[in-house]
């Protein structure tokens, strides 16, 4: 055989070539088939790649639906020049909705699931692309649509804490809260209106000191969160208890209440799971975890690659916070592979 090669090289470079060609999803594993699926959790977002070139060009995923309700699939990834897509399917296989345009990397499914079961969820890639990071979320809500109600024409309410119905008229002749639709990520629903998610700073009514001579007592905000007020100075030469948290005349022989030292500034380090084009700017989508104390209007910088050095012009600004995931703006046109950011917090 090795004689035949030698004479016949077109022969020899067929063979290489046929050796290094696979097909789409070789190495896609389990998840490349409905079947082999992985579990995603409702109302969790889930961060994971498609690798066309690579071998990896289809991702399963698949949600338990308990009773009827309204689903709710956001699909986001970095690069608006390229496109991912997305389908529903039923417990059969069936696929009963594709992703629509979500701005220029994204898409969405808003589904009426009125039978309960389980629900597919597949996400592929173009045909031909290197790696293209995603971000996926499948929310749901328990919704009793159609039914008569008072409402009034055109009016949105609430279903849930990021999804919203709207009033119309039906065909019965009565008004009913019809058309459940999803937030977008990072939103949450206030007053029947998608509006920028926070976070709670701290719980309802605590107390603390804010200085020797200040406390500051935790209450709801504007925007709908737990947060601390501003500090309210104690009068007639009382001070801040320690114990209480309220102001007081110190005790006869007590010591004065040390001025704390300034804190030194704290790092928070995050990983930016999406990013997308916003006007003249690029909005990033990041993970900094669980008590994080990162609010908006924090300033942080992306680093260079898996460095600890600040990325030129990679200067970023928190606009607002969802629980275990903010979103920051940049002038950055693209991160690339720059993944991590670092935020510092002022004591």
């Amino acid at each position: 055989m090795s004689g035949l090669l030698a004479e016949r090289p077109s022969l020899l470079l067929l063979t290489l070539l046929t050796a290094c060609a696979h097909g789409r999803d070789d190495f896609s594993g389990a998840d490349a088939e409905r079947t082999g699926a992985s579990v995603l959790a409702l109302d969790t977002i889930a961060d994971d790649a498609i690798d066309v070139d690579a071998g990896d060009a289809t991702d399963w995923r698949y949600v338990e639906v308990e009773k009827p309700g309204q689903l709710g699939v956001q699909l986001r990834w970095d690069d608006p020049q390229r496109q991912l897509t997305l389908a529903l399917a039923d417990a059969l296989g069936k696929v009963v909705a594709e992703g629509e345009t979500w701005d220029n990397n994204g898409r969405q499914i808003v589904f009426n699931a009125t039978e309960p079961g389980r629900y597919y969820v597949r996400v592929a890639g173009p045909e031909t692309a290197d790696r293209i990071t995603y971000s996926l979320k499948v929310a749901y809500q328990r919704v009793a649509s159609g039914r008569c109600f008072d409402c009034v024409v055109g009016a949105q309410t609430c279903v849930g804490k990021d999804g919203f119905a709207v009033c119309e008229t039906t065909k019965e002749g009565c008004n009913a809260w019809v058309q459940v639709q999803a937030c977008p990520a990072t939103h949450v629903c206030h007053e029947g209106q998608c509006r920028e998610g926070c976070q709670d700073q701290c719980k309802a009514e605590e107390r603390r000191c804010a200085s020797g001579t200040a406390t500051q007592v935790c209450v709801r905000g504007p925007a709908g969160c737990l947060v601390w007020n501003e500090p309210i100075l104690c009068e007639g030469g009382t001070v801040c208890s320690p114990s209480s948290f309220r102001c007081k005349k110190p005790e006869a022989g007590s010591k004065p209440i040390a001025t704390a030292k300034p804190a030194a500034e704290v790092l928070v380090r995050g990983t930016i799971v999406s990013s997308f084009a916003e006007g003249a700017s690029r909005m990033l989508h990041i993970r900094v975890g669980e008590g994080h104390n990162v609010t908006a209007g924090t300033r942080g910088s992306v680093l260079e690659g898996e460095t600890d050095k600040p990325l030129e012009s990679g200067e970023i600004t928190v606009v607002s916070v969802a629980g275990a995931f903010v979103k920051a703006q940049t002038t950055l046109a693209t991160v690339g592979n720059n993944r991590k950011v670092v935020f510092r917090l002022k004591p």
